[in-house]
């Protein structure tokens, strides 16, 4: 994989995490919404250590999925507190 394609998903991951800290919902969790966000920590520990292996296929496939998870996550909470499903993205 390209070293500057690298660096901008490990970019993305580290803008991920730190907004996902600020942006925790202390007043409303859901056990879905908690279960999303692990899924999301867990893959992208997979992921490194999947690159560190060398094992690329490994990697971009946690990766995929711990965007997956991230999004998913956000998709729910915006459904729990704006309760506007019209305006809320399709889900992947």
């Amino acid at each position: 994989m390209p070293q500057k394609c690298l660096e901008n998903i490990l970019e993305q991951f580290d803008d991920a995490l730190i907004w996902g800290h600020y942006l925790d919902r202390p007043y409303i969790l859901v056990e879905e919404c908690a279960a999303l966000a692990q899924e999301g920590f867990e893959q992208f520990a997979l992921s490194c250590q999947s690159l560190r292996k060398g094992d690329r296929e490994s990697a971009a496939a946690s990766v995929q999925r711990t965007f997956r998870a991230i999004f998913l996550d956000a998709r729910l909470y915006t459904l729990i507190c704006f309760k506007n499903p019209d305006k809320v993205p399709a889900e992947i």
